[in-house]
């Protein structure tokens, strides 16, 4: 369990904490902020009315801190958990916080378990926790009970981002191991700076191919190299706990960097066009050039080179009797952009969830001309889907090419719609001021529009549009006259009725608030 706290809005000024909120950090003043760490909890307050639930990322550096801010104090990063005025609606048993906030001082650690304001604070936490997982569990059940998914719904539902939220979730699971962090570091050119979130910082990749990595920390400038080539991933991060460094925000920084990093490993995302085709996905000739003679060469495609890396990764598990095996995620968005049947070719039956492995083993059209890394398995020469492969396909119902998708293809996915209503916890944090009057506004026009003639629940508006207010300080008529009201014109060019319907829709959109 984290720890807890109460952070007080400095008196009279109410406007920076609230100004400073939407752009995601706190201001702490006095000597609060030496009390303030990492992963901490904290209810922003105004007296004794709670604000906003809020988790601390890290201290902004002196040089980055922007307007709105108080001389005399420190700004943190924070991700916004929820805002009371809003989530007591979804949490009744946080009412009781209601003008009964503590207060003693600027802020207020909560150390006694026993408090009823420490019982509350915990609850409203798991609850937002358990909200977000069970959102998430649907989609990944699905996933893994038929390894194929495709999300589809209505534009702006957030299928793309919800597509690599299931991945990371999936993939971060794994065990991490020596030859995970050399592929990552390998893949970082050579005397690259990566800057930390924190800013006091950097990761820098040196060495023979980018293995080594060299940690920049303190106001010394103090280095340590840990190289990937002789440490696996745990003695690495010993290896940084050693020196000292775990009382340090740079430790979490470079721990984030990384855990970010070795996720992303096993996750693969591509988009589809009407120009992709098997060449780009499996494996095609490509033009080479060797000394002043142009040829071709058999180069894999994007989709075998990650089931290779899969298949070793499965290998490896099963000889070490692995008990989690290792899951990879490969993410194909607008999948029905393109003509499925020639990009996947023979691979129809492999993606079967039936026929995965060897049993669904297939020779692939440059089979006879194979050779070293195009090579898929060694023991069987052919080409299969390893069985630790998930595949996301994401598409928008209303897309012209949707018809022509191919009917043996859409059986071997699991299909589920995303509706607008469902993703609306992409506002979070994002929109928190206006999320209220967004939630009123798309409901009343997604009403209309599944009720016009000639247009259904296809083509409502998602709640991914209504992130734009943040660009717009909250001005809904510039996000309907730059973005919604142009994607309407657009549904209803050439009906009959367009004029009058479009008028309707503006009228419901204006009148809810």
């Amino acid at each position: 369990m984290p720890k807890f706290g109460i952070l007080q809005m400095k008196l009279g000024d109410k406007r920076i904490h609230e100004e400073a909120l939407k752009q995601n950090k706190v201001t702490a003043v006095n000597e609060e902020y030496d009390l303030l760490t990492n992963g901490d909890i904290v209810l922003v307050a105004s007296g004794a009315h709670p604000f906003a639930l809020v988790k601390i990322c890290d201290v902004i550096p002196e040089d980055e801190m922007i307007e709105p801010t108080f001389e005399d104090g420190k700004d943190f990063s924070v991700e916004i958990l929820g805002y009371y005025k809003a989530d007591k609606q979804l949490y009744p048993v946080i009412h009781d916080l209601g003008g009964a906030v503590p207060r003693d001082g600027t802020y207020l650690s909560l150390n006694d378990t026993s408090k009823s304001t420490y019982k509350l604070l915990s609850s409203w936490y798991e609850l937002i926790k358990k909200d977000k997982k069970m959102d998430l569990e649907k989609y990944i059940n699905l996933l893994k009970s038929n390894r194929n998914l495709i999300l589809t719904g209505a534009p702006g539902t957030g299928k793309s981002y919800l597509a690599k939220e299931i991945a990371k979730y999936i993939g971060i699971t794994a065990k991490p191991t020596k030859k995970n962090a050399q592929d990552i570091f390998s893949k970082i050119p050579v005397n690259t700076e990566v800057s930390t979130k924190a800013g006091y910082a950097s990761i820098i990749i040196d060495g023979n191919k980018g293995t080594s990595l060299t940690y920049k920390y303190g106001s010394k400038g103090n280095t340590l190299t840990a190289n990937f080539n002789s440490h696996v991933w745990d003695d690495t991060i010993n290896n940084f706990k050693e020196h000292n460094l775990e009382k340090d925000s740079y430790n979490t920084a470079i721990q984030e960097y990384i855990k970010k990093e070795f996720s992303n490993f096993f996750i693969e995302f591509t988009q589809f066009h009407p120009s992709y085709d098997y060449t780009d996905f499996v494996e095609g000739l490509r033009p080479v050039k060797k000394g002043e003679t142009l040829g071709f060469e058999l180069k894999n495609g994007i989709f075998k080179d990650f089931c290779k890396k899969a298949l070793i990764a499965s290998k490896e598990d099963k000889e070490k009797q692995e008990p989690e095996k290792r899951k990879y995620v490969f993410i194909i968005d607008e999948i029905n952009r393109a003509e499925v049947s020639k990009v996947f070719g023979e691979l129809f039956y492999a993606l079967d969830p039936g026929y995965r492995g060897i049993k669904g083993a297939v020779s692939t059209q440059y089979h006879n001309i194979q050779e070293g890394d195009t090579i898929f398995d060694d023991e069987t020469g052919k080409f299969y889907v390893p069985e630790n492969v998930y595949i996301i396909g994401t598409m928008n119902d209303i897309d012209r090419s949707v018809e022509s998708f191919d009917f043996a293809m859409r059986r071997r996915f699991a299909w589920k719609e995303v509706k607008a209503d469902d993703r609306i916890s992409m506002w979070d944090g994002n929109i928190d001021n206006w999320k209220a009057e967004a939630k009123l506004k798309m409901g009343a026009i997604n009403k209309i529009i599944e009720n016009t003639e000639g247009l259904n629940s296809s083509y409502h508006i998602g709640p991914a549009y209504f992130l734009k207010l943040a660009h717009y300080d909250g001005n809904f008529q510039q996000l309907w006259d730059y973005h919604i009201g142009v994607i309407l014109n657009e549904y209803l060019r050439g009906m009959p009725n367009a004029h009058e319907d479009f008028k309707n829709i503006k009228e419901a959109y204006d009148k809810a608030k």
